[in-house]
């Protein structure tokens, strides 16, 4: 059982949702270890 799996059974709603998050944003998060770029900047211009 992986901590995924434990986090889903904990029945903890909070550490649950955070768990959902990383799994949608899993892709781009490990994109910038790997790559060192983020969309900061366009996020920026987007937000003026």
């Amino acid at each position: 059982m992986d901590g995924v799996e434990k986090v889903k059974e904990s029945r903890i709603e909070l550490l649950i949702k955070f768990t959902k998050r990383l799994e949608r944003w899993q892709n781009g998060i490990l994109a910038y270890f790997v790559q060192k770029v983020t969309s900061a900047l366009s996020e920026g211009l987007n937000n003026k």
